[in-house]
């Protein structure tokens, strides 16, 4: 008979500010200095993301990803 494996170590929660040196390490592994060319970025400057709308997974002590949101305006509207 097998042994059980453990349930894997990984959680998700809340960004916080002490995240912040490890996401943008994770995304400049991910996605490159070209990433600040993207649309995407060009939209984001000088704009804070939703800290409510902002997680972080981890496995253990180590981060593996983060999902972040940021405000949008429509037609004069937020």
């Amino acid at each position: 008979m097998s042994e059980p494996v453990p349930p894997p170590s990984w959680r998700v929660r809340p960004e916080s500010g002490a995240d912040a040196a490890a996401v943008e390490a994770l995304n400049a592994a991910s996605f490159g200095p070209g990433r600040f060319a993207k649309a995407a970025y060009r939209l984001r400057e000088g704009v804070a993301p939703v800290a409510a709308l902002s997680f972080v997974a981890m496995e253990g002590t180590q981060l593996r990803g983060s999902v972040r949101f940021w405000p949008i305006r429509v037609g004069g509207h937020e």
